[in-house]
């Protein structure tokens, strides 16, 4: 005789080999993002996901199940995509910040449907590329009384350029000043 029975039996081997509900993680990703997604109340976090969604479709199989998604290289087949061939709508390539909002935004819904349950242990991930920080370029103190001894026509320009260099405001910050 068995002193467990069956269905425990079967929940007791999913915890000891760590094995997924098979019904669950056949479970189509792109059809649980799309629900996941219209749950979201604010427009531009929705349309961020949306667009992550696009990538994600020219990425993956739209029948790609959590099963199947659930993979390393999967996770880099992903980030490749975004870093190497996913294109913007003016035709340029994603930047590093953007490829890595999209990555992050896809792996925060797979972690929503691991606490689901389509899921047991998360391997989707990779180690995201760092941000290129851009080249600052500073004027020397001599440059700066060139340019304060310059002529210019129009003074008022000419001062708020020597102001955003002293206070390192930015275009559009110095534009929302009212002297």
């Amino acid at each position: 005789t068995h002193c467990i029975s069956s269905a425990a039996s079967d929940v007791y081997k999913r915890q000891e080999y760590n094995l997924e509900d098979t019904e669950k993680s056949k479970t189509i990703v792109y059809a649980y993002l799309v629900k996941e997604i219209k749950r979201i109340k604010d427009k531009s976090s929705r349309a961020s996901y949306n667009t992550m969604l696009s990538h994600f479709q020219k990425a993956f199989p739209k029948t790609i199940t959590f099963k199947q998604i659930n993979k390393r290289e999967e996770a880099k087949k992903f980030y490749d995509y975004l870093t190497d061939k996913a294109i913007k709508v003016d035709g340029k390539n994603l930047s590093i910040a953007s490829a890595n909002k999209y990555f992050k935004r896809l792996r925060f819904l797979l972690k929503e449907a691991k606490e689901e349950g389509y899921i047991n242990d998360l391997k989707f991930n990779v180690k995201q590329l760092s941000r290129l920080k851009p080249e600052i370029v500073y004027l020397t103190l001599d440059e700066f009384r060139i340019l304060e001894n310059t002529e210019e026509k129009n003074s008022t320009l000419k001062n708020a350029f020597l102001f955003a260099c002293l206070t390192a405001l930015r275009i559009g910050d110095l534009s929302l000043i009212h002297i």
